[in-house]
């Protein structure tokens, strides 16, 4: 498949390069799991609030041109 060959390509890319690609996981730790909500629209305090009244655990909330991005525990 499209997907295998370009695996294989990156990881010959690496090798020849002396570097290498790591294991499934080996830099998940890197990361966190977060839920993603996108609204459209300006009041992010409006969302803010209606979210917390909604018991979800907001993470923060980002505003920008007419999209809010609102990130919360994976679970919410």
């Amino acid at each position: 498949s499209n997907v295998n060959r370009t695996a294989a390509n990156v990881r010959a890319a690496f090798g020849k390069n002396g570097g290498n690609m790591g294991a499934s996981g080996s830099v998940s730790y890197l990361f966190d799991n977060k839920g993603v909500i996108v609204f459209a629209g300006d009041d992010a305090d409006a969302i803010f609030e209606l979210l917390l009244e909604a018991d979800v655990d907001v993470d923060d909330v980002e505003a920008e041109e007419g999209t809010i991005t609102v990130y919360t525990a994976p679970t919410d």
